[in-house]
């Protein structure tokens, strides 16, 4: 990612602290920095492979805007009444785990590696027995998380042993049976990768996110690495499932820029408005903003059909401010317009992506298509009389926003 591209996306509000919250059942900076691109995945797994002494060097924000972006984190915490918990992060899979710096700076270091848990699922901890079993919770979380399965069935044991009427030692067990099979060397068998999926989605890692919380996402790793290698050797398919793509596994590991190659090469990807939108939040994380958000036009003009339901979902903060207001336009101006106008209207307002057109598919529909032309040629300086009556001829209400809101 560039530097440029990530200065502007170093801050966080305290609604994205809130949605990682409730969907992973911790938030911790180090994996909301995984989430929106801003620490590759081949960087942090070089780190929690041993190969990185930090990731001070991986991260392109300069260390002020590290600082603002923890304080940042420090405040939407408070304010929404959560627990910070100090946690340890080690080596992967190794039998002589060696603890393990994200940063240089001690504080920041704890700072990007502990979670941040509502106060009632945070572990309480005393001087007396619920202490020990606590702390050897704790620890196995934290064995599990690092895919050591050999020492989390001893700390499992130990738990065991100290407290014995906990509820959740045979899920933790059922953690420890998966995560061997995740890391087995046989291959995913490809006529049931819809089923491995569902089990995956609706069982393990609903599990996992409750009991590990931030140690989830690494225990989950290599079963959606498993997958994704499966998911290649997948025959075509017309009515193919669209999770059933390496593209989709890759996505909640995450590793944006494997996601980014793997559709980008890709040849049925402009059938798939689902393929699309993933290519944009890939390309959005990845440093290429512009590009991004015109794969989600792509996808709009391409399958407008979709583009309420996907835009109704859309987690591109740009694009959602656009999206409404589109609406607000159409109120204003009191004219009514179908989703397929939405391109028309985004090049309106940001006519700058005029010159990174060449980066995407071409955008087809005649509509979009006019109101290029008019960017193009108000930006010239030509005539625009023979375009605008072909776009009423159209679409009125495009060109009514046209006239009326002109161009950005």
């Amino acid at each position: 990612m560039n530097k440029r591209a990530a200065i502007g996306a170093g801050s966080i509000d305290i609604g994205a602290v809130d949605r990682f919250l409730v969907e992973h059942g911790s938030f911790t900076v180090l994996d909301w920095l995984l989430a929106e691109g801003m620490l590759a995945y081949a960087d942090y797994a070089a780190w929690r492979d041993g190969n990185r002494e930090t990731l001070d060097e991986a991260l392109p924000l300069p260390p002020a805007d590290i600082d603002r972006l923890l304080a940042e984190v420090d405040r939407h915490g408070h304010a929404l009444h959560l627990a910070a918990e100090p946690r340890d992060v080690f080596v992967w899979s190794t039998s002589n785990p060696q603890p393990l710096k994200a940063s240089k700076r001690a504080e920041v270091h704890r700072r990007l590696v502990q979670q941040w848990r509502r106060a009632s699922h945070a572990p309480q901890f005393d001087l007396f027995m619920d202490n020990a079993a606590s702390v050897a919770e704790s620890r196995l979380c934290g064995t599990l998380g690092s895919r050591r399965f050999d020492e989390a069935t001893r700390d499992l044991h130990a738990l065991s042993r100290l407290d014995p009427a906990n509820k959740s030692l045979g899920h933790y067990q059922d953690l420890i049976n998966y995560g061997r099979h995740s890391q087995a060397t046989a291959p995913a068998d490809p006529h049931g990768l819809r089923a491995e999926l569902d089990g995956l989605e609706q069982e393990v890692q609903p599990l996992a996110r409750t009991l590990l919380a931030a140690n989830a996402r690494d225990y989950l790793t290599p079963a959606w690495q498993r997958l994704a290698k499966a998911l290649e050797e997948l025959p075509a398919q017309e009515d193919l499932d669209d999770r059933l793509h390496t593209s989709y596994a890759l996505a909640q590991i995450p590793d944006w820029e494997a996601v980014r190659q793997c559709l980008e090469s890709e040849p049925r990807l402009l059938k798939r408005p689902r393929w699309l939108q993933r290519l944009a939040r890939a390309c959005r994380a990845t440093g290429k903003p512009e590009t991004g958000l015109l794969w989600w036009l792509v996808s709009i003009d391409r399958h407008p059909h979709d583009a309420a339901s996907a835009l109704e979902q859309c987690d591109d903060p740009v694009l959602s401010r656009l999206f409404s207001d589109f609406l607000s336009v159409q109120n204003r101006l009191r004219i009514e317009l179908p989703e397929s106008g939405f391109p028309g209207f985004v090049l309106l307002r940001r006519p700058g992506l005029v010159h990174y057109l060449g980066t995407v598919a071409p955008l087809e529909r005649p509509e979009t298509a006019l109101m290029v032309g008019l960017i193009e040629a108000r930006r010239d300086g030509k005539d625009e009389i023979a375009l605008r009556k072909s776009l009423g001829e159209i679409d009125l209400g495009l060109l009514a926003m046209y006239l009326q809101v002109g161009i950005r």
